[in-house]
């Protein structure tokens, strides 16, 4: 979860305005990894009082010396250099997935200057049917990727009762699914694509350009919405995140 704190540090004049952010908890570290650090915790203090009121001097002699072989050997594993690689990695992917959520903004800006009139109650219909498809495809798609928009949405009806689907545009969804379960994000944009065909035959937008401008940016949507799902099905490779995950033990282990 994203949680802004730019506001905290605006001036960084301030005294303190750093250690606000260290403070916070909605989307901390903290809130992250409280559940394992409290069972690190319990292992810790009980290995350590274990050590110092129930090991026999001939036990602690015995820990002493599998610590030390342990600490002599913590630098064949370079946790620094797995966690640095995987952390950026991580991080990256996180970036370029905001960096290809699409804005509905922009189609609808074209779309009102390719089919103008305020009074023409067809090309109102039109326009705003075609932006209301490209958030229908956006919302079907943020539905398999965001347990929020899941838990808004979780249902086709949902879509329907919120506005965004028509309930002859969920029938056709739920007939094509009983065919394939795979994803239909890009039913809507072909519907967008037929109202922009439609559009033109009917004269409503004046030239073959505008309309290639138009099929261009529901592209570029298509494109946005298709490598979102990309990200979500393709994960990072499990080895390399154990790679990264198991070597921190180890350490924790050196502390006690």
């Amino acid at each position: 979860m994203t949680v802004s704190y730019s506001r905290l540090v605006a001036n960084g004049s301030s005294f303190g305005c750093f250690g606000s952010i260290l403070c916070k908890w909605r989307g901390s570290v903290y809130k992250l990894v409280w559940r394992e650090l409290a069972a690190y915790l319990v292992v810790y203090f009980a290995i350590n009082l274990a050590y110092r009121f129930a090991f026999t001097e001939a036990q602690q002699k015995l820990f002493i010396k599998i610590r030390c072989y342990l600490a002599g050997h913590s630098a064949s594993v370079p946790l620094t250099f797995a966690m640095s690689f995987y952390v950026g990695l991580v991080v990256k992917r996180w970036w370029e997935q905001y960096r290809l959520l699409p804005w509905p903004d922009t189609l609808a800006l074209f779309a009102s200057a390719a089919i103008p009139g305020t009074t023409d109650e067809r090309g109102r219909l039109m326009r705003r049917n075609i932006v209301r498809y490209a958030v229908l495809a956006y919302v079907i798609t943020l539905k398999q990727v965001s347990i929020r928009v899941k838990k808004r949405f979780p249902t086709l009806q949902h879509i329907v009762d919120a506005g965004i689907m028509l309930e002859s545009e969920k029938k056709i969804v739920e007939m094509m699914d009983e065919r394939s379960p795979m994803s239909k994000y890009w039913m809507p944009l072909v519907w967008a694509t037929n109202i922009i065909n439609r559009a033109r035959r009917e004269s409503l937008i004046s030239s073959d350009q505008v309309v290639q401008t138009l099929l261009v940016e529901l592209s570029d949507i298509r494109r946005r919405l298709g490598s979102i799902i990309s990200y979500d099905t393709v994960c990072v490779p499990l080895v390399y995140t154990q790679v990264s995950i198991l070597p921190i033990p180890y350490r924790l282990y050196l502390f006690i």
